[in-house]
């Protein structure tokens, strides 16, 4: 039975998405999983959660994914000086292996909305 899943603000808290999606939910390819963006900050794991994000896109998951505030920052920050120190300042974002064009041009490809029939 093919199921509509929405999910929101992860925050970087991978082991928890993953834990949501696989044991709690039981997702399979034909479920359509709605992500809300926030994605990133705040949890130790930003990068994981972008890399289970596409590597559930490459394995043929239906993934539609929106471009919450806190990707919106980092794309800001990229290329704005003050949004950097900001950021920089908040001491929250990125967790340094994160930071980097490849997760930044990610962010630029999200979605700010779509419809769900």
């Amino acid at each position: 039975m093919r199921r509509k899943i929405v999910i929101g603000d992860i925050h970087g808290c991978n082991l928890t998405f993953n834990s949501l999606l696989f044991e709690h939910l039981n997702i399979y390819p034909e479920d359509e999983i709605f992500l809300f963006g926030d994605y990133i900050d705040r949890g130790p794991d930003s990068k994981g959660v972008i890399n289970t994000i596409l590597s559930l896109k490459e394995n043929g998951y239906q993934i539609s994914t929106l471009r919450g505030n806190h990707e919106q920052m980092m794309m800001e920050s990229t290329n704005n000086v003050t949004s950097f120190s900001k950021a920089y300042e908040w001491g929250r974002l990125y967790h340094g292996e994160f930071w980097g064009k490849e997760i930044s041009g990610y962010a630029g490809s999200l979605q700010g909305f779509f419809s769900i029939d």
